[in-house]
């Protein structure tokens, strides 16, 4: 494999190992991100159609990729498939019944890398199935290579229960090992590869392990010859080995024999049990610090380690007359899984809508608080705040915490009691007004609090802020605004005072209502506002310049005819100090009725065309131009028509256009030699009304 294939493959291991996507209660799995040619065929159909990121992948759908292509697909659990060129999978299970989720994945070629998340519980399964084997997986990275008569497995991360059709003994890959499976193979050949040494450009593979599918105490010893090169890291005893192990070990000049621990060792404790055998009369010391040796040269003693979680280096060193022998083993603390929150506590109440969250974990713990994640010192001590809704009542807070696959959660209810608070910030304290409508604005606490004023109810916003009109009397003076808040069944009373000054008429009336883009009838209807009971308005609209004038009073409405057609409103209206309002202008297209009708030009039916025997040419594409009038349309506005669809329903080709020059469409198409070309055509007009015609061209 070259060196770049397999730096490549090294990236995706770490890029599939960071992503993560949140566990929706449904499930789906969907095309995370693609390149190149990708196609997707739906359940039981034959048809292969485009792919485009975000479409959704169901139970008994296949994806296909094609020459220097590839896709991503992601379940809303975070798996990742991510699928190579030229590669088919189907979709054969994607299960969810209450918390038991079932996955089986078909790959009928080509290659695969996957990286599963963890099972939920051990109801649910995830299985890829090949022409050659079944892989069963509970959480981890491993690639697949596919062909009809073999199957090649290589597990990066986690371990993969292999099956072969007609056998019931499976057997366990393990991180960095690979085996393949062809038809009628009767034995397992699993390798182990070593990552580093595949990235230098050499053999990766460094033992190989063989056992016979047929016989139970072959695969009992694959089993446990696995477990001796890979699983470094099961937890060993820390109690002292029998010294007599390794005192039969014949030692000459100065040697150093460690039997425990092995390298990688995981333990919970803060101290290890190392035992072996040292040349009789030598000196042992360990990370520095002098260890007593019996008689004969053996050891076992306990060695104290750091309280922080990782990985640790133990220096076993042996001195003799001037000589030196070392020693270095690798060990893991792995603490338990602690936490304790001392807030908020359970049924605590709150008057601010920032909750402070604090505690205690295992060092190397990550917290999260309502789904937020939480800084965690390296003493294990966590600090931080969640923001609840600013709604009154008992709200639920969830701390969880993770380390290395364990978890533990926290859950407390809180009271969110918010304390009273009344802020106005408009009107101001005998702020001056020339308008007899004024803004009320202002913030509540709580949030739940109902307020008015001078008995009219205004609007309370879920963060406590309110706002609303309220209309004064046209007289000149004082106005007292009197604000009432009912908050926890207290009614209380704020008051403030404005003052209007009746200006003089030098303000414009307003037209209130709405051009539309498509009215659904054939009038609109307007109103003009104007702060002069008494004044006389003169309301214009104008349809493509031509001028139309009405008279009425203030705040009476108005209505504008609509034509059928597209044609450019404008609307606007003068009182009688001659102030003028904004103008209304837009162009509306509007169609009354659907007695418009569609027009096949070519063919007007059914058109026979006759082609003259000679040699086979399959290579040969005849075409045929469909020609459709849309008649009865009013001043003939193509405007009116929203969308036409013409679909040969024989090679099943379609065509969709918006716009138009004029309603005569023309349109050429392929089509199926020796067969009837059937072409439906479908018309939508702006009101949504859809008419449809058919028309053949066979080919003999």
């Amino acid at each position: 494999m070259p060196i770049v294939v397999k730096i490549i493959i090294c990236i995706l291991i770490i890029s599939l190992t960071n992503s993560v996507s949140a566990q929706d209660t449904v499930r789906k799995c969907s095309v995370k991100s693609m390149t190149g040619s990708v196609k997707i065929r739906r359940g039981a159909t034959v048809n292969w159609f485009d792919t485009k990121p975000g479409m959704t992948i169901r139970e008994r759908d296949a994806v296909r990729t094609f020459i220097e292509s590839e896709a991503e697909l992601e379940t809303s659990e975070g798996t990742i498939l991510k699928i190579g060129e030229t590669t088919t999978i189907e979709m054969s299970q994607l299960f969810q019944k209450g918390d038991q989720q079932n996955t089986k994945v078909r790959i009928m070629n080509g290659t695969l890398l996957t990286n599963v998340k963890k099972l939920v519980n051990a109801k649910s399964s995830f299985e890829f199935e090949t022409p050659t084997a079944t892989a069963a997986i509970r959480g981890t990275i491993v690639g697949l290579d596919v062909t009809k008569e073999k199957t090649l497995i290589k597990v990066y991360e986690g371990a993969v229960t292999v099956s072969i059709p007609g056998s019931n003994l499976p057997v366990i890959l393990k991180e960095n090992q690979m085996t393949s499976v062809v038809k009628g193979q009767k034995t397992f050949k699993i390798q182990i590869v070593d990552p580093a040494r595949e990235l230098t450009g050499q053999s990766g593979i460094i033992d190989t392990i063989i056992t016979d599918l047929e016989n139970v105490d072959s695969l009992k010893a694959l089993e446990k010859t696995d477990t001796l090169l890979n699983d470094t890291s099961t937890t060993q005893s820390d109690t002292l080995i029998n010294r007599d192990t390794v005192s039969n070990v014949p030692l000459s000049g100065l040697d150093l024999i460690v039997s425990t621990p092995g390298d990688g060792f995981t333990t919970q404790k803060l101290f290890v049990g190392v035992n072996g055998r040292v040349t009789a009369g030598a000196e042992l010391l360990i990370n520095g610090v002098r260890q007593q040796v019996t008689e004969d040269g053996s050891f076992g003693v306990q060695v104290s380690i750091r309280s922080v979680p990782g990985d640790q280096i133990l220096d076993i060193e042996a001195r003799l007359d001037g000589k030196s022998q070392r020693v270095s083993k690798i060990v893991r603390f792995k603490p338990s899984l602690m936490l304790d929150v001392t807030s908020p506590l359970d049924k605590q109440t709150f008057t601010k809508a920032i909750i402070p969250v604090r505690g205690n974990v295992t060092p190397g713990t990550e917290i999260f608080v309502n789904g937020m994640k939480v800084p965690v010192t390296a003493d294990g001590s966590f600090s931080g705040s969640v923001a609840i809704p600013n709604e009154s009542g008992e709200v639920p807070i969830e701390i969880s915490a993770s380390l290395d696959g364990a978890q533990m959660q926290v859950n407390r209810v809180i009271v969110y009691k918010p304390e009273y608070r009344f802020t106005l910030q408009s009107p101001s304290e005998k702020q001056i007004f020339a308008t007899t409508q004024i803004v009320i604005k202002g913030e509540i606490q709580p949030s739940d609090a109902v307020v008015s004023v001078n008995d009219k109810k205004l609007t309370v916003s879920q963060n406590g802020s309110f706002t609303g009109f309220i209309q004064i009397p046209d007289n000149d003076g004082i106005v007292d605004l009197e604000f009432e808040v009912n908050a926890y069944g207290v009614i209380r009373t704020e008051k403030r005072t404005v003052i209007y000054r009746k200006p003089p008429d030098v303000i414009a009336p307003e037209i209130q209502g709405i051009l539309p883009d498509r009215p659904s009838k054939a009038s609109m209807n307007f109103t003009v506002i104007d702060r002069t009971p008494d004044d006389e308005i003169t309301f214009t609209y104008e349809i493509d310049g031509v001028r139309v004038n009405e008279t009425g009073v203030p705040n009476s409405s108005f209505t504008v005819p609509i034509e059928n057609g597209s044609h450019r409103y404008v609307l606007y209206a003068r009182d009688k100090a001659g102030n003028v309002s904004s103008k209304l202008s837009k162009t509306i297209t509007y169609m009354s009725t659907s007695t418009w009708n569609i027009t096949p030009r070519k063919p007007a039916g059914v058109e026979y065309i006759d082609i003259p025997p000679s040699t086979p040419d399959y290579t040969h594409k005849p075409r045929y131009t469909i020609e459709v009038s849309i008649e009865n349309l009013p001043d003939d506005n193509m405007l009116l028509i929203r969308n036409v669809s013409i679909v040969n329903q024989t090679t099943g080709v379609a065509l969709q256009m918006q716009t138009f020059t004029n309603n005569y469409i023309e349109r050429d198409f392929e089509l199926a030699p020796g067969k009837a070309n059937v072409f439906q055509i479908d018309v939508t007009d702006i009101n949504g009304v859809r008419k449809t015609s058919k028309v053949q061209v066979i080919l003999r």
